[in-house]
């Protein structure tokens, strides 16, 4: 993609315009390598349980979310700390990319105060709306970005098993 969309959809592994190049190419070899490996089924398996991220909305201040899968990996949720219900979505099916960086109008409206939250702040691009998202350090952000990527693996491949895209 040309707006500095780092594509993780499965059927579309182009994600030559990552912003941060080792990122990119972790990411890309993910993708392009068809089995899940140890490492990625401990990714997977904390994306089921969730992390805390600070989310970033159209309206209020950034607040803390629990962001995860659902047991059967249709939806990416997220939920306020201690909330059984979630308070919004995107499925996986739609998922189309990350941006890496405070790129989106929601970022840009609270500029970062510090500049490790640049390289902490990412967003995840569905088809029809983001969620933007900053990580509290380096490995829980990779954590999380490669249980995504092992979670479209799997529905890629339920998806070809059961004849579908």
């Amino acid at each position: 993609m040309q707006d500095g969309t780092t594509t993780i959809a499965a059927e579309v592994p182009d994600i030559s315009d990552a912003v941060f190049d080792k990122r990119k190419e972790t990411l890309k070899f993910q993708l392009l390598t068809p089995e899940v490996t140890e490492e990625e089924i401990k990714n997977k398996e904390l994306l089921l349980k969730g992390s805390v991220f600070l989310k970033y909305g159209s309206w209020g201040e950034p607040g803390l979310r629990l962001i995860s899968v659902t047991p059967d990996y249709q939806l990416l949720e997220w939920r306020h700390e201690g909330e059984e219900r979630s308070s919004g979505y995107l499925t996986v099916k739609s998922l189309m990319g990350i941006k890496f960086g405070r790129t989106t109008s929601n970022f840009k409206r609270r500029p970062a105060k510090r500049a490790e939250q640049e390289k902490l702040s990412f967003t995840v691009v569905g088809e029809k709306r983001n969620l933007d998202l900053e990580a509290s350090s380096q490995e829980q952000m990779d954590q999380f970005l490669e249980g995504l990527v092992s979670v479209l693996k799997l529905m890629k491949k339920k998806n070809a098993a059961n004849g579908r895209k």
